[in-house]
């Protein structure tokens, strides 16, 4: 079923939905990312959760019809992995980056977002649409925010761009331009919203600019 096809049997004639890629609700803590000892206890605590991405894509999943038109046309949500499951089919937790924790939803959880390998630009020429052996089948699927982001809610298409544009910052800044040493993420892998890796001779932050599916 296509966006406009979603969007006509639970939206309105003239319905205007804000931007779902704006705003958004997560505490930065950036008075406890400095802290290794409480970025470790979150990545294993229970209650934190991951936002996986592949690729460019996002793991959602699709509600009723009936239950979208109750949520304002939000026919998408994202799909939460505790560490536990995520630490099997991602990259390792010391390579999630911390995202920050929830304000208002589940007493202030942390949320990261984690990589899952995978060859996507030869999965997307096959068609594939999740990665091979996905251990997450059943719980949602792999797919572009371009394609979903008018169904998403406003905080959850905030969080799931906010994740991938992160992670793809990490995944092309893993060597030193300037030594050639390998980066690791510092500080939870943010500062300030920004994305920060150190190398042996540098640390390095992502630009910030406003948020987009592109």
């Amino acid at each position: 079923m296509s966006a406009g096809e979603i969007l006509s049997g639970v939206a309105g004639e003239g319905h205007r939905r804000p931007n779902p890629f704006a705003g958004g609700g997560l505490d930065r803590a950036t008075h406890l990312r400095a802290d290794p000892g409480w970025i470790s206890a979150r990545l294993s605590d229970p209650t934190s959760r991951v936002v996986p991405v592949w690729g460019e894509r996002s793991l959602v999943s699709q509600m009723a019809l009936e239950v979208a038109a109750k949520a304002d046309g939000m026919a998408y949500r994202p799909v939460l992995i505790p560490p536990a499951v995520a630490a099997s089919a991602s990259e390792p937790p010391e390579e999630w980056i911390l995202l920050g924790l929830e304000e208002a939803r589940d007493g202030g959880r942390a949320l990261f977002a984690a990589a899952v390998p995978g060859e996507t630009g030869e999965a997307r020429e096959a068609g594939e649409e999740s990665p091979s052996d996905n251990p997450f089948d059943g719980a949602g699927e792999f797919l572009d925010l371009r394609g979903v982001g008018a169904m998403l809610g406003q905080g959850d298409g905030s969080l799931l761009a906010y994740a991938r544009a992160i992670v793809t910052w990490s995944r092309r800044h893993r060597f030193c331009g300037t030594c050639g040493s390998p980066t690791r993420p510092e500080r939870g892998g943010t500062s300030g919203g920004a994305a920060t890796k150190r190398a042996e001779s540098s640390i390095f932050h992502a630009r910030i600019r406003p948020s987009s599916s592109s």
